[in-house]
């Protein structure tokens, strides 16, 4: 298969489908009918990038008209050097597919409407693995349990599970490395695959029946039907309000409650879901806003305008810098003739373009990409990365501002102890009896 084919087979998005697998097994079952009625969004910029990584990606596999070199280069350099390492590693010959369409064997829905394009599969020495390349630095995910990958091993090996004794599940996201391993490793085997078959075909089941219920919840994020979800929209107001859950239409803003009038169990609830609830208005927003603009929709009580004038530097930064300098120094009627003229100029330079340093996240990744750059293997990378991450961390401290922050409990940091923060220099002295 070419390479525009196996495009244009990416391109094709299944009904059931290993990306949005993880919101079936949640129990939101009505979101695969409700998606059906969404128009396809415009691909996002993030989005672009992706799709040209991963295409990038198999032009290296295939060999393309890089040198050795260069295919170990940047982001996707990291995934080609991890499938290479498989395959030089193995002790006899081993395989890789690439860009491979998988069919999740059931008999509910047409073969096609139950698939995903695998990113690559490499197979040597009776054990496989199953890769997913993540190009996007947003989100943190995680290889343990992945459902989308479960999916994907169980699709492309349930016929031939009896030829593999290791089967590894792998996520490589290197652009997110600052949250950890950018290779993420989990070990799976037949009878857990087996398990997870079960529970999709049974999630598929009650997907494909007429009244199938929504469930809003964390896996809202990235699903199709989120900006006209309406029990999202409803659980969204009835946290606000506090009353019955409500559409928009039937809600007025005199419904929210005072902050003061809220009880502590009503405060607790708004508070753990307002990050959804701001979520969800955000994701109405921007689908609202694309297909205005795109001429497709008009809003009620909306209008497209035109951006307001900003004014922008003519030329460029270092010419207006200069000039800049200079127009300075002649409102202050200085010179830029004579003996200090020079001194003057750079004097006024530094004000109008001071030096500033970059940030440290981008800092840390420039270091990191130094730290790789030319390395040929995946390990030789991953230790590469230790070593940039020890060697940076001396240029920089972590200082806690002092200020609390309420967060739900899901949030990973320790909470607050009152006490100790109040009397931690408080000594205590024993008191015999």
């Amino acid at each position: 298969m070419s390479i525009g084919q196996q495009l244009m087979d990416r391109d094709f998005h299944a009904t059931y489908s290993g990306s949005g697998i993880h919101r079936l097994l949640a129990g939101c079952y009505g979101s695969v009918r409700l998606a059906k009625t969404v128009p396809p969004a415009p691909p996002t910029k993030w989005q672009e990038e992706g799709t040209a990584a991963h295409a990038e990606l198999e032009r290296r596999l295939l060999g393309g008209s890089h040198t050795t070199e260069q295919a170990r280069e940047g982001a996707v350099g990291v995934a080609y050097a991890y499938v290479q390492d498989r395959l030089r590693e193995a002790e006899h010959e081993g395989t890789q597919q690439r860009e491979h369409r998988v069919y999740f064997p059931q008999l509910i829905v047409p073969r096609d409407e139950c698939s995903g394009t695998l990113d690559v599969m490499v197979t040597a020495d009776r054990r496989a693995w199953i890769i997913d390349y993540k190009h996007g630095a947003g989100g943190f995910v995680a290889a343990e349990e992945n459902a989308q990958l479960m999916f994907y091993a169980w699709a492309a090996l349930h016929d031939k599970l009896h030829l593999f004794d290791e089967i590894t599940l792998t996520i490589i996201q290197p652009n997110s490395w600052q949250d950890g391993e950018p290779i993420r490793e989990y070990k799976t085997d037949a009878l857990e695959l087996f398990d997870f078959s079960r529970r999709v075909i049974h999630a598929i089941e009650q997907a494909e029946r007429l009244h199938a219920p929504l469930l809003p919840g964390e896996h809202c994020k990235f699903c199709p039907a989120a900006p006209v979800c309406d029990a999202r929209e409803r659980d969204a107001i009835a946290t606000m309000s506090g009353a019955r859950p409500l559409s928009v239409r039937e809600w007025q803003p005199a419904d929210l409650p005072k902050a003061s009038d809220l009880d502590l169990g009503r405060l607790g609830q708004i508070v753990t879901k307002a990050g959804a609830i701001r979520s969800w208005l955000k994701t109405v927003e921007d689908y609202a806003e694309a297909r205005a603009l795109a001429g497709e929709i008009e809003v009620p009580g909306c209008k497209v305008v035109e951006a307001g004038a900003r004014r922008k530097w003519e030329g460029s930064e270092p010419w207006a810098a200069g000039m800049l300098a200079q127009t300075l120094l002649k409102m202050r009627g200085q010179s830029l003739d004579g003996p200090s003229g020079d001194e003057h100029f750079d004097v006024a330079l530094a004000e109008v373009w001071p030096r500033k340093l970059m940030g440290i996240t981008e800092a840390e990744k420039l270091v990191v990409e130094a730290a790789t750059r030319g390395l040929e293997t995946a390990a030789e990378k991953r230790a590469a990365i230790a070593k940039a991450k020890e060697a940076f961390s001396a240029l920089t401290t972590k200082e806690s501002s002092g200020a609390l922050s309420l967060v739900p409990l899901s949030d990973p940091r320790p909470p607050v102890n009152r006490a100790a923060k109040h009397f931690g220099g408080v000594q205590v002295i024993g008191v015999d009896e």
